[in-house]
């Protein structure tokens, strides 16, 4: 379809089109009116090409009506409605009209309450991690606040349910926004809500400091950051959160706050939350945010691009790859097999004790690329082609060989 989608024959019974405000990778919003109640809504439509997709669209209306039920909590963006009409798949939403905490950061002269903020989004994200979902986008982009200042989480287009049966967006690895996701994320594991408060600590880094956490030359720079890259100290003037950020982003998750609650309370002040040996201390005063104060002038972030979740994964299993025919050992974590995703993945009891350390590095990368769905494509980069590299370098291995049947792969022996 060429036309763009705000022309009058785009028609959803009940609501009257007024304007494009926003785009994204699988939706337009628009401002609209809702004509029973006479009032102003944002209206999502699906772009026509993802309504071909019908397992998709299922997900969408499903996952929709569920996050609907969020929808009483005072920080989390108001769903009203949720249909078809004719190939449109639509959303109707409260309106936010104070703007996103990514437009403020753009803005020299913005200020803003960093610590009702924090407050509002924990408070959102724990509500909705008790309802059995992890957001796995926060970003400034996602954050709006009313004309009162009030910070409202919204976009749950790749929000998934923690039992891992559904979810509202594309499936596959490291999904999210690569400058905001959580180490486990990158590595596509199993997450839980400690992956969204590593992002809200991004998020209020940034707020801080007026620059994203880390940004690399690409996706694979990036990832690494997350993975290996120490957390910076705070500029002088923003001493008194630097033990919040140190929790928050955390590299494993049993070191951050356990939920949203514990965050909670220790922005309060009213429990002591007990800090583990791995999180850095600091020699000098820790003092913690005071709410409900912390008025904060904005810094002007970098106009950096943000990379498809997708190229991240890509450029991840291709930098495995280097570092095997380098010889040098993978980075922290990219060696972990993925628990995301429902390909099969090896028993360690199947690796020989003494395996040869090349075998074991081809062993990983053929691994991670089955857990992407990458079983015989592209060439040179797939699970049966790295499979038969660990039998080039020691033909009897059992674990290489018993994969190449089960995955039914063309050997060439």
């Amino acid at each position: 379809m060429t036309k763009d989608m705000s022309e009058p024959e785009i028609k959803i019974p009940g609501y009257r089109i007024e304007q494009l405000v926003g785009q994204g990778g699988f939706a337009r919003v628009f401002l609209a009116l809702q004509e029973s109640l006479q009032r102003t809504v944002a209206l999502k439509i699906m772009t026509p090409e993802m309504a071909t997709d019908q397992q998709f669209c299922e997900r969408f209306l499903k996952e929709g009506r569920t996050v609907a039920q969020l929808s009483s909590h005072p920080n989390i963006v108001t769903i009203f409605d949720i249909g078809k009409q004719d190939n449109f798949y639509y959303m109707a939403m409260e309106y936010i009209g104070g703007g996103t905490l990514s437009q403020k950061l753009k803005q020299p002269d913005s200020r803003l309450n960093i610590d009702a903020m924090i407050l509002g989004i924990a408070n959102a994200l724990g509500c909705v991690h008790r309802a059995g979902f992890i957001h796995r986008d926060v970003k400034p982009a996602n954050i709006l606040f009313t004309e009162d200042g009030i910070a409202m989480l919204s976009d749950f287009g790749i929000a998934k349910s923690l039992d891992g049966n559904t979810q509202l967006t594309q499936v596959g690895c490291s999904v999210g926004t690569p400058e905001y996701m959580s180490p486990e994320q990158v590595l596509g594991k199993t997450l839980d809500g400690r992956s969204d408060l590593y992002s809200l600590g991004i998020v209020i880094y940034q707020v801080l400091t007026g620059k994203k956490l880390f940004v690399g030359s690409d996706g694979f720079s990036t990832a690494l950051q997350h993975l290996n890259e120490p957390v910076p100290e705070l500029p002088r003037e923003c001493v008194r959160y630097q033990g919040l950020i140190d929790r928050l982003l955390a590299k494993k998750p049993e070191d951050r706050f356990q939920d949203a609650d514990q965050l909670i309370h220790y922005l309060r002040g009213d429990e002591v939350v007990e800090r583990t040996p791995t999180v850095v201390v600091r020699n000098r005063a820790q003092p913690r945010p005071s709410l409900p104060g912390g008025e904060v002038e904005t810094r002007r972030r970098s106009g950096k691009a943000l990379i498809g979740g997708g190229a991240v994964v890509v450029a991840l299993i291709a930098g495995v790859a280097i570092f095997i025919m380098m010889g040098k050992p993978l980075p922290l974590g990219l060696g972990e097999t993925s628990e995301h995703f429902s390909a099969p993945i090896i028993k360690p009891s199947l690796v020989q004790p003494e395996v040869n350390p090349k075998v074991a590095r081809f062993l990983e990368v053929a691994k991670l690329h089955e857990a992407m769905g990458r079983l015989t494509s592209p060439p040179g980069s797939n699970a049966c082609e790295a499979y038969e590299l660990v039998l080039d370098a020691e033909p009897g291995n059992r674990e290489a060989a018993e994969s190449l049947d089960r995955l039914h792969c063309l050997s060439s022996r």
